[in-house]
């Protein structure tokens, strides 16, 4: 990934937080952040279906559409 320049004549500033969240607050943040990984694992998991099923397709001369039909390509 290329690294990020500051055009000439750019002033770039950065700010960094602390979080004093209370127990409740720090709970939802929690749950947040396991939806958020759950929502990812699982469209993970469909994308690399999609292309274990490409490649099962390419291999076997199968199109998506249906068994034993050819691919157009």
């Amino acid at each position: 990934m290329a690294r990020f320049e500051v055009p000439e004549g750019w002033t770039a500033q950065a700010y960094r937080f602390a979080l004093d969240p209370t127990p409740a607050q720090e709970r939802a943040l929690r749950s947040h952040a396991g939806a958020r990984n759950f929502a990812f694992d699982t469209m993970l998991a469909a994308v690399k279906a999609n292309l274990d099923q490409r490649g099962f397709c390419r291999r076997r001369s199968v199109s998506p559409g249906g068994a034993g039909a050819a691919h157009s390509r």
